[in-house]
Parts: structure tokens; sequence; C-alpha cells
């Protein structure tokens, strides 16, 4: 259940992704779609909230890397969401995180990576569209057969330094340290993953139950 849970995460504020073309838009002037959109000006993910709305701006080469690996992926919308947690979760937005975005360099190599929850219209995904300064590529975290799903998890941007939770701390081990960004898979009222990149693949770490 909790697996299934993991990868069918949604943004609590519709999200929206979209492709920049010859003539980019001005963010200041123009309304960003809902969704995932791309900005061939832009140097790094961008996430805007708005009335209600999360907005993911790409680099034009992220979003062709995307498009390339999964061209139907959506990120998730507010129907998607358990209605406890729209109403009691508290989410806090911020400009590295939203419910099914995290941004940040998982990877340590100095390039902006980010983390995606979503679907393809027939399975859940979780994706990593990670990026060096000539490249970028695809690291599935995980999925399941079911896209259309309520779920009760989000997602949380966890910083660099010492991990500090009651669980791990009661386990008497050494402490979790991140040397790079990672983030969590919070499962509300439930349990929470910590993830991070360890030599190109992300590896979860249940930090509460």
């Amino acid at each position: 259940m909790i697996r299934v849970l993991l990868f069918s995460l949604l943004i609590g504020l519709s999200t929206s992704v979209t492709m920049a073309g010859a003539e980019p838009e001005s963010l200041s002037s123009q309304p960003i779609p809902v969704g995932i959109t791309a900005d061939s000006l832009a140097q790094q993910p961008l996430l805007h909230q708005e009335f209600g709305m999360v907005r993911l701006v790409l680099p034009g080469g992220m979003k062709r890397t995307l498009d390339a690996h999964a061209p139907r992926f959506q990120l998730w919308q507010p129907g998607n969401y358990w209605h406890d947690i729209v109403e009691y979760a508290h989410y806090d937005y911020t400009e590295r995180q939203a419910m099914s975005v995290v941004l940040g360099d998982f990877d340590g190599n100095g390039s902006p990576d980010v983390v995606l929850d979503g679907h393809d219209g027939t399975k859940a995904l979780m994706l990593a569209i990670m990026s060096a300064p000539d490249s970028c590529w695809v690291v599935q975290i995980g999925s399941s057969s079911s896209g259309d799903q309520l779920t009760g998890a989000f997602l949380i941007h966890q910083p660099p330094g010492q991990v500090h939770s009651g669980m791990l701390d009661a386990s008497g081990g050494s402490p979790l340290v991140l040397d790079n960004d990672g983030f969590q898979v919070v499962i509300f009222e439930k349990a929470a993953i910590l993830y991070r990149c360890d030599d190109g693949r992300f590896v979860g770490t249940t930090i509460a139950d």
C-alpha cells in the first residue's frame, strides 16, 4: 500500500509545464498555462504560485528530455488529493517545493535537477530530470499501475546536512547526513521516506512511521 501511495503523488494546487518556442513569452506579462511549461531563456527550473495554482517552468532542454522520455506526462492535479491533506496538512509552498515538484541539486554536480510526480494517463510516475552543463537525462524513481487514484502522499525538499528524525535517533545508529539536496515522500499521518541520489539512482530511507 505504501509503495502505491509513494508514486501517486500530486500537487495540492494546479501545476503546469510548458515548452519554450522560438519566441519565449515574458513571464511577467503573459499567463503561464497550468501544468509544465518551458522557457528557452531559463537557466534553471522555476516554481510559480499564483491564484491557487502552482506552475513549473522548465529550461527548454529539460522539457525536451521529459517529452522524449514520457511525452504524455502530467503533474497530479488537486482532485487527486485526499481531502484531509488539502484541509489540514498546511503545506508550505516555496521556490523549491510544491506537493508534486521538488527542485534541487540532487547529485551534487552543481547543475539544477527537478523531481516530478504525476502520471502518463495509464500509470503513476515519479521522475527526476537531472542535468549537467551540456546534457539532461531522466531517472525513473518509481511507478504504479494506477494513474487516477486518490493519494495521501506529497513531496518535501530536504536540504543537505544531518537529518533529524525521532525514528532514526531512537534506533541508536549513525546519524543520516546528506551531502546534497534530497526530498521526502510524506504519507499523510502515516510515514515519511527520505530519498537521496546515490551513484545515479535514488535510494529511500524510512525516517518516520
